[in-house]
């Protein structure tokens, strides 16, 4: 099974959600993907496997900056809970406050890079978000890892493309 690395922004459209959404539908069944739950698409991650079959659980791991019990939305800890019951895997880095600094974060993402095949950034333009959704790369470079980046904002079909540096 391919372990992919799944990074996006937490701010998108009906439209790039769908793209998304589109990309896991057609890669699920082969992938494992491994999620930082971090200013990204964390509920929507949890409502794509909550309309799976519950099996499908296993094919998910999340990774929490800190740990589950500081989670305050209710939605969002109430879904990680059923989908652990379910099989899916939960790492807590314990990083205390909820803001990571950037060295915090790169550890995560070191973390999340060395444990998987491939690594998968969709992205848009975003000028507040642009370094945080390339930084996975330089852990994908440096551990010979593939790397994919899923443009949302372009009207074109979508297409991932390799990451070249």
């Amino acid at each position: 099974m391919n372990r992919i690395a799944l990074f996006a922004p937490y701010h998108l459209n009906d439209r790039e959600l769908e793209k998304v959404f589109e990309f896991l539908y057609d890669v699920i069944d082969e992938t494992h993907l491994s999620v930082l739950f971090y200013r990204t698409i964390d509920l929507d991650i949890i409502r794509f496997f909550l309309e799976l079959p519950e099996e499908y659980a296993k094919q998910l791991t999340i990774h929490l900056p800190g740990n589950l019990e500081t989670i305050r939305d209710v939605a969002l800890k109430e879904g990680i809970k059923f989908l652990i019951e379910n099989g899916t895997e939960l790492v807590e880095h314990q990083f205390g406050s909820e803001t990571l600094i950037r060295e915090e974060y790169d550890h995560i993402l070191k973390q999340i890079v060395m444990g998987v095949d491939e690594v998968l950034s969709f992205y848009k333009r975003d000028e507040k978000q642009i370094s945080k959704l390339l930084m996975p790369f330089n852990h994908s470079k440096r551990f010979k890892k593939i790397g994919y980046i899923g443009h949302l904002d372009r009207d074109k079909d979508f297409e991932l493309v390799p990451y070249i540096d």
